[in-house]
């Protein structure tokens, strides 16, 4: 007999709810350990950093990538630049504040490698100003309808 979970999620693909099964798997006891760990502030501290040096390396590689197909972005050694102010900062809304940062070199990537009249000033998503944000915005509305119910289920 397999149990099955059950997603709400509105029109806009915000989960709104779910149903879980009534027996814990091992997949729901695994989640409720993990939110136990996460709960404690030096671990999602942590965690937070790790996920981000991981980010600053791969948008490290695109630039890379970039560079060697349009030529005219000057890349920098992001890892040299951020690697040590990520690991000075000790509170999660610093790290959040960085992770704007990295964004939004991302973002002044992405405008650059992109011809007229795809380029935008920067990503602004309430409401979105041109084609690109609105087409980021349903991207990431699908991404995240689609990566949460995955992550809740898998534990």
């Amino acid at each position: 007999q397999h149990k099955k979970y059950v997603f709400f999620i509105n029109r806009t693909g915000k989960l709104i709810s779910m149903v879980i099964p009534e027996s814990l798997p091992s997949v729901n006891n695994k989640r409720k350990w993990q939110y136990v760990a996460f709960s404690n502030e030096e671990k999602r501290i942590a965690l937070t950093k790790a996920l981000l040096k991981e980010k600053v390396a791969i948008v490290q590689k695109i630039r890379k990538n970039i560079q060697l197909q349009i030529g005219d972005i000057a890349i920098g050694n992001l890892k040299q630049s951020f690697y040590p102010l990520i690991e000075q900062m000790n509170s999660i809304s610093s790290l959040m504040a960085m992770d704007g940062n990295i964004n939004r070199i991302i973002f002044d990537d992405l405008s650059a490698y992109l011809d007229k009249p795809w380029q935008f000033k920067k990503r602004e998503f309430h409401p979105p100003k041109d084609e690109v944000n609105a087409m980021l915005s349903i991207v990431y509305t699908m991404y995240y309808s689609i990566l949460i119910p995955v992550i809740i289920s898998e534990g």
